[in-house]
């Protein structure tokens, strides 16, 4: 795919890969624009937006006198990275994982709602699917996801298989800039492969890139009993981090 975006917005989202990969931990100095600049061969004035864009989101801190420096994050987007790449997450437990896409649903109609979330014209097609994402072979996650067909040209049921966070950054050329999200506690869908009548952490919500546009609408279960919500407080007062946890000893349960 043809690289659109400047050199400024391809080095935010490296920095914020880099951030939520963990190259700087929280308190950390950042590099300075002039390291930034020789770093990546780009001017001091680029260098600038991309600190100033960093600072605006959250991920980094201006300390006066004393220089940049990451910063807590508040919400869901850089707490659920772990669970963004299914894949990876896994494998920092040591856990196989598995995704099976239950459903593939390209160019439909209807589903107003939905369609006013992601802000769609008359007209506009959408793509659909439902993924379960799969931990020792028991099914701990199941989502459902809405897209516009427009922003995703040739997407098909085969390359759903692991990340699609992933696969918008490097196939679609798209960064997810927020979310915005609610949690509910729900029962489980029963195409969700958990089981019958299993109480469920429910995620909804929309992912937005730049300019606020919408990406996806999805909804998003976890199982309650592989995994509860936790909130850090930077303080009184502070900023709020949340972010799921694998429950303690569920590994143990399905590799007894």
């Amino acid at each position: 795919m043809i690289e659109t975006r400047t050199v400024g917005e391809q080095l935010i989202q490296l920095c914020q890969e880099q951030l939520v990969a963990g190259r700087w931990g929280v308190g950390d100095r950042f590099p300075s624009e002039r390291d930034l600049a020789d770093t990546h061969g780009i001017s001091r004035a680029t260098a600038n937006k991309v600190v100033a864009k960093l600072v605006s989101e959250g991920w980094l801190e201006i300390r006066r006198g004393l220089g940049t420096f990451v910063a807590v994050r508040p919400g869901f987007s850089a707490a659920l990275h772990e669970l963004e790449s299914f894949t990876d997450f896994a494998a920092q437990l040591g856990q196989e994982c598995h995704t099976q896409v239950l459903r593939f649903e390209p160019e439909l109609t209807g589903l107003s709602t939905i369609r006013r979330e992601l802000k769609l014209a008359e007209g506009e097609h959408l793509i659909a699917f439902e993924r379960v994402r799969s931990l020792a072979g028991s099914a701990v996650i199941y989502e459902q996801r809405w897209v516009p067909e427009r922003l995703f040209e040739g997407l098909n049921s085969q390359v759903l298989s692991g990340s699609f966070y992933r696969l918008c950054r490097e196939q679609y050329g798209i960064c997810i800039e927020r979310e915005s999200h609610r949690v509910m506690a729900v029962e489980a869908p029963a195409v969700s492969g958990f089981a019958a009548a299993m109480p469920a952490l429910c995620l909804d919500g929309v992912g937005l890139a730049a300019g606020d546009l919408p990406i996806w609408k999805q909804r998003v279960y976890y199982r309650a009993d592989a995994f509860y919500l936790q909130q850090d407080s930077n303080g009184i007062g502070g900023r709020s981090r949340f972010r799921f946890q694998l429950q303690e000893g569920f590994l143990e349960q399905l590799n007894p």
